[in-house]
């Protein structure tokens, strides 16, 4: 029974978790909670790590990885072109946790060579915009503060610079756009980067073979020559929202999980490193892990279509059409240890002991019988016994 007070008078209600014929003897085993369940914290800490010695800091590099982009797409762009628009390698600047001032947070700041993050006010100056270079900007900013961003979308606009909006009231609206907005990106970096070479009096298949060739010699040197002839033929991309510190660089997290294969907390390292401000809400780890499930799944599918279709040009080269290639569906005989597999005179036959069978079972491995109430009296005749 509860006590809760009324109005200055006290009123005796009974506990709506208790049964309804309980009595005195009843007692509750584990303390509950009346709200509503709620996930698990997702821990990023240790990203702003310092230490004394600036020589012993570890300065996170991502780099491009070619088997992503069949599942982000668009499929029409080719891996070497690709690379040659946005870079192989990604990397850090050395000052910039080191030397982070707080009016920094008001700027943008480059995550890689061809992305920026900031605020709106940002993507306001035309100035800014000519010098960085901006060739896009994308906002992602709540759809009711819209109309309040006329005026960033005419300094954008008089700059001839391409301009998006990304109407995101909440952090599922974000999950939902990442597909579209990491497609846009590449193929706008893509576009800028055929024309300018096309401008400049140069094949972009010549091009595109000379850089493909410097980045699979794997020398440093000759990469960074590479990427240094590359650079003025770059678009730039600026991602920006209200503050620059939440939506903005979700998206840019997102999009670098997508091009590299990167982990979500590897990203997030890399990206704060270069815009140390930047806060990463609940809501927002949680888009972030869901996209990157959604990432692993997408690529074990295209692993899978990839293995299928290998199988059956080898399996039509030795045996011929008659042979069928083996499915990629798993059954329950490819995960469960337990069952036997006996060898009938057709087929292969599964025999599967259904007293025995458990799905799922490690989440019962050492779990005992619980109830959330005891009778005391039934533990005390127990004990006696």
């Amino acid at each position: 029974m509860a006590v809760v007070p009324r109005r200055g008078s006290y009123k005796v209600t009974m506990d709506p978790f208790l049964p309804h014929n309980s009595s005195s003897n009843v007692q509750q085993v584990a303390p509950y909670s009346r709200g509503a369940p709620s996930p698990p914290y997702i821990n990023l800490s240790g990203i702003h790590r310092r230490q004394k010695d600036e020589e012993q800091l570890e300065y996170p590099v991502l780099y491009f990885a070619p088997h992503m982009l069949p599942i982000i797409g668009p499929d029409s762009l080719s891996e070497d072109l690709v690379a040659a628009a946005i870079g192989i390698k990604f990397t850090t600047e050395k000052q910039s946790s080191q030397e982070w001032r707080w009016n920094m947070r008001h700027e943008a700041q480059p995550i890689t060579d061809s992305l920026l993050v900031g605020p709106s006010l940002v993507a306001r100056s035309k100035d800014f915009l000519v010098d960085a270079g901006i060739t896009m900007a994308i906002t992602v900013i709540d759809p009711r503060l819209i109309p309040w961003q006329a005026t960033m979308r005419k300094t954008v606009m008089d700059a001839g610079i391409e301009m998006h909006v990304i109407p995101a009231e909440s952090a599922t609206e974000i999950l939902h756009s990442l597909g579209d907005t990491i497609n846009m990106i590449n193929q706008h970096l893509v576009s800028v980067f055929c024309q300018r070479v096309r401008a400049a009096g140069f094949s972009v298949d010549d091009v595109v073979r000379d850089a493909a060739a410097a980045y699979s010699s794997g020398d440093p040197k000759e990469i960074c020559a590479m990427d240094a002839q590359l650079a003025t033929l770059r678009g730039k991309v600026l991602l920006t929202c209200e503050s620059g510190n939440s939506r903005s660089v979700t998206v840019a997290v997102a999009y670098l999980m997508a091009i590299t294969g990167e982990q979500m907390h590897v990203v997030v390292q890399f990206v704060c490193t270069q815009r140390f401000c930047s806060i990463f809400e609940e809501e927002h780890k949680r888009v972030l892990l869901t996209w990157n499930d959604i990432l692993t799944a997408k690529l074990e599918v295209s692993k899978a279509h990839r293995r299928a279709a290998v199988g059956q040009t080898q399996m039509a080269l030795i045996a011929g059409p008659e042979m069928s290639p083996r499915k990629e569906k798993r059954l329950i005989a490819d995960v469960y240890d337990d069952i036997k597999t006996e060898a009938g005179p057709a087929a292969p036959t599964t025999t599967i002991d259904q007293s025995e069978l458990v799905l799922d079972k490690d989440r019962y491995e050492g779990r005992g019988y619980f109830a959330p109430f005891i009778d005391t009296n039934l533990e005390d005749q127990n004990r006696l016994t």
